[in-house]
């Protein structure tokens, strides 16, 4: 009788530890607890009607997350072996293989659902930095600090304005992002409240799954989650248009969450048009994010009489103008501090640089 008893208890550990394993391998908990870097596909759904599609991956020993953006067109490998834009084949498979990188993990919600969440979470704050509104009068929200409710929210990301087109609207995503986990870092961890997070969602993460991803937030500094457009160019095929990923930039961008080293500050710049020559913040701001800077607002200046290119520095830290200054080659820079900019650093393009280029 005891040795049966004794078998019978080892047959139940055996059991129960499989089972502990095989619940928690497919978890996000179990990654982040191994110090695997966590990747989630999250998208609007319907899947093929996706027009934001975003690979969300975290490195937990660095605790830092990116937000890449994938464009509807991007240029992948279908089912069938052939090519297409990846809203059409099976968009977690075709980003595993472009990227080379697992991900497990998927989270689907439309934009009613969108709007509910941000509802349920009591609104997110946010500079907003100029005023946006469109045409048709539909979307009207005013610049300066603002509460955005789920409707607001989601206009607030999803208008392109003529001026900025994509680039502005990458700019408020990283904006609405970073704040989105700064009142996610003031909400305790909530069942219930995450339950109905789900409800609103098609994923296969798990009430544990959402539970060890606000956990892991709350250790995050919101200034470092970074919102960027995976690397390629625009190609056509047969007269349609699409976005070609370059594989090489794509593996660099991944590999750069990974690593320790690096800018020991990453810059919070405005780029700001003084000269009056269209597009030339745009193009400037492009230029600075490809260098690490984070480029948190474009726009015009007061005026478009500037000659001289100017680096103004809103902060204590002088040197971090001094390191921007000489990055787009220019000598004058000011400490013109101002205690509500979101940026550091000022640039204000002169006449001088718009000659050059």
């Amino acid at each position: 009788m005891k040795k049966r008893i004794f078998l019978g208890l080892i047959l139940v550990t055996v059991v129960a530890s499989i089972s502990i394993f095989a619940f928690s391998e497919k978890g996000v908990a179990r990654f982040l607890t191994r110090g695997q870097r966590v990747n989630i596909i999250f998208s609007s759904s319907p899947p093929k009607t996706a027009n934001s599609i975003f690979l969300a991956s975290y490195v937990p020993e660095t605790r830092r997350i990116a937000l890449i953006f994938v464009p509807s067109n991007t240029l992948v490998k279908n089912t069938k072996g052939g090519w297409g834009k990846i809203i059409y084949t099976n968009q977690r498979e075709a980003l595993e293989e472009l990227c080379n990188l697992r991900i497990p993990f998927y989270f689907r919600v439309d934009s009613e659902g969108f709007s509910r969440i941000i509802d349920l979470m009591g609104g997110v704050k946010l500079r907003v930095a100029r005023p946006i509104v469109n045409q048709r009068g539909q979307i009207d929200i005013p610049s300066g600090t603002q509460i955005l409710a789920g409707r607001m929210a989601l206009d607030y990301c999803r208008f392109e304005e003529p001026e900025f087109g994509e680039f502005g609207r990458l700019a408020r995503w990283q904006n609405f992002a970073r704040a989105f986990v700064r009142r996610c870092q003031g909400i305790p961890v909530n069942r219930e409240l995450s339950n109905l997070v789900l409800k609103d969602t098609h994923t296969n993460l798990r009430l544990r799954d959402i539970l060890a991803i606000l956990g892991e937030v709350k250790k995050l500094d919101p200034d470092s989650v970074r919102v960027e457009k995976i690397p390629g160019k625009v190609i056509y095929k047969d007269w349609i248009n699409y976005w070609q990923p370059d594989l090489e930039k794509t593996s660099e961008l991944l590999n750069e969450l990974a690593c320790q080293e690096g800018l020991a500050k990453v810059i919070r710049v405005e780029v700001l048009n003084g000269c009056g020559m269209s597009g030339m913040a745009s193009r400037l701001g492009m230029f600075l994010r490809g260098q690490g800077i984070d480029v948190v607002n474009v726009g015009n200046a007061k005026n478009f009489n500037y000659r001289k290119t100017m680096v103004l520095a809103r902060t204590g830290e002088p040197e971090l103008a001094y390191q921007v200054a000489r990055l787009i080659g220019t000598e004058k820079v000011l400490s013109d501090p101002k205690d509500d900019s979101l940026a550091e650093v000022t640039i204000i393009i002169g006449k001088d640089y718009c000659e050059a280029q």
